[in-house]
């Protein structure tokens, strides 16, 4: 809960708390499996004792906040006059008696409702329906006088209906933890802004919306065209709607506030700061999402984000991190772009169970690139790949640093995938790249570094780890050959290019032209004029 202090007609925040309430039925819920986790000498049960822990914390603060805010919520509101509930049912009842207090909503100068402290018992203190005059609502405290968790309230605190041109802002709504705090329903242009409430802030048929700077259990979105949600701490869900901006929220670690959709589509998550005992990030059955630039860290025994039934996605420049299996895991989904994300979990469950710090499983047209995954910590040998791709096609894995893991990437039962220009290193425990059950595979320009075993490829049909002469295979740090040669049999003698004369072998497999040195890239000028051969990529040779 927030404690406020007023100053004139505007509301000044000057703490935050939160509450850990029950959840009504919601389009995702956070899931805790039975996770235990290891680091060095110390260890913990997992996501079940930090939800416990913050759990006893935020009912300590409760508790605490409760009682000191008797006194400091009656002072700060001593200032508001008490009125009545309000009930608005068109542009002719916007009224006196109705608190309104004067003009200054826009378009014309129409209405203000401002500075009440109104009481309600269970049913709605503000409602307006029918109308389309402008207007703005501040400064109000609405307040259900019933105990706080004696019950459910029938009736959310603030009601918008059938409303066009609206403002509610700079307000506070303490209406039961059990049910809607502010809830609109087929309005347009409407604004939710600097809105404390416990409760829920709902939006459904509705377009042209702003809920920002808010701070709620949740915010909820259904049915809604144009949405921007932004600055807020709260849980945000999202469903059936499109063109939804989600943008710079944050949950300051409070349990259970996370970001979800489903059924939508043209959904941007973008700048966000989740850091949560739950999986910060689902998004399910939707097409057109973006998810970029968020700071996302959570313990859900899945993933950090999950992506489920869902194409054109884009993931890209996010920070990923947490006590979690999988880091960004995608399902079941078509022309999926991952770049530039830094990927760094725990991954330290004590069964191997599907997942990846990028895991990827019956996706169509992928492309990940220039993304670093490593983890900080790792359980041997319960520690998934650092990227798992299984029954999917069409791929490109390209750029990519991947350290620090019991396997760098494990491809299972998929085909036509090019993989190049990553770099595979200190994988000390087992593999660097693994194929099985794979077809048209092809593998070059790769750097692989002091892993255990570098490669393996078993069950494969037309896999080819080089790109044929001049342009070479991928750089081995193991191989022992010479290069004293040159040509594509290597038989021009003496005359070094960079390639080994000898190929290199693993299991199963080998590749023709092994590179003398790492590769390194062209730079982004350079590989744009390369010859179609090279791809833009060349080994330091040449």
């Amino acid at each position: 809960m927030d404690l406020v202090a007023i100053l004139g007609d505007r509301w000044v925040r000057t703490e935050r708390a939160y509450s850990k309430v029950p959840s009504r039925s919601l389009p995702f819920r956070p899931r805790h499996g039975p996770a235990f986790t290891s680091h060095g000498s110390r260890n913990h049960t997992g996501s079940r004792r930090r939800g416990l822990g913050k759990t006893l914390l935020v009912s300590c603060l409760l508790i605490v906040v409760s009682l000191s805010a008797r006194g400091l919520v009656s002072t700060a509101t001593s200032s508001l006059q008490i009125h009545d509930p309000i009930v608005i049912g068109s542009n002719s009842d916007f009224n006196p008696s109705n608190g309104v207090s004067g003009g200054s909503g826009t378009a014309s100068d129409p209405y203000v409702i401002e500075g009440w402290n109104i009481t309600s018992n269970g049913t709605t203190g503000i409602s307006i329906s029918n109308t389309d005059a402008y207007f703005v609502i501040r400064s109000v405290y609405v307040i259900d006088s019933r105990p706080c968790c004696g019950g459910a309230a029938s009736d959310p605190g603030v009601n918008m209906t059938n409303v066009t041109n609206g403002v509610l802002r700079d307000s506070i709504i303490r209406f039961g933890y059990f049910t809607t705090g502010v809830a609109a329903a087929y309005v347009k242009n409407f604004v939710v802004e600097n809105v404390t409430t416990a409760e829920i802030i709902s939006i459904t048929n509705s377009t042209g919306v702003v809920t920002s700077y808010d701070t709620a259990r949740h915010i909820e979105v259904g049915s809604s065209f144009d949405v921007q949600i932004s600055n807020n701490f709260a849980g945000i869900y999202v469903s059936s709607s499109s063109n939804v901006t989600i943008s710079d929220n944050t949950s300051d670690g409070a349990p259970n506030k996370t970001i979800g959709v489903s059924y939508s589509s043209n959904i941007t998550i973008s700048g966000n700061s989740y850091d949560c005992d739950c999986l910060p990030v689902s998004v399910q059955n939707s097409h057109h999402v973006i998810v970029i630039g968020n700071s996302l860290n959570g313990n859900e025994w899945i993933a950090i984000v999950s992506i489920v039934n869902s194409d054109f996605i884009d993931v890209s420049d996010n920070t990923v991190s947490g006590d979690s299996y999988g880091g960004i895991v995608l399902s079941t989904c078509h022309d999926v772009s991952i770049k530039n994300n830094h990927v760094s979990t725990y991954g330290n469950n004590l069964v191997p169970l599907p997942g990846g710090e990028v895991g990827i499983s019956g996706c169509k047209i992928v492309n990940i690139s220039n993304n670093t995954l490593a983890p900080t910590y790792y359980r041997y040998p319960y520690t998934p790949p650092l990227l798992k791709v299984s029954f999917s096609s069409d791929l490109t894995v390209s750029g990519n640093n991947l350290s620090n893991a019991i396997t760098a990437v494990s491809i299972l039962n998929s085909s036509n995938a090019t993989i190049t220009g990553n770099t595979l290193q200190s994988n000390a425990h087992a593999q660097g790249l693994i194929l099985n059950n794979t077809a048209n595979i092809q593998v070059f320009h790769n750097n692989f570094l002091n892993n255990a075993l570098q490669a393996q490829d078993t069950n494969s049909t037309q896999n080819v780890w080089d790109n044929g002469y001049p342009s070479g295979g991928n750089f081995w740090s193991d191989y022992t050959g010479v290069d004293n040669c040159r040509g594509p049999q290597q038989n021009i003698c003496p005359s070094p290019d960079g390639i080994g004369d000898t190929p290199y072998t693993f299991n199963n497999n080998q590749d023709n032209y092994p590179l003398m040195q790492p590769f390194v890239p062209d730079p982004p000028a350079a590989a744009a004029a390369a010859t179609p051969g090279g791809g833009g990529l060349r080994p330091l040779h040449v």
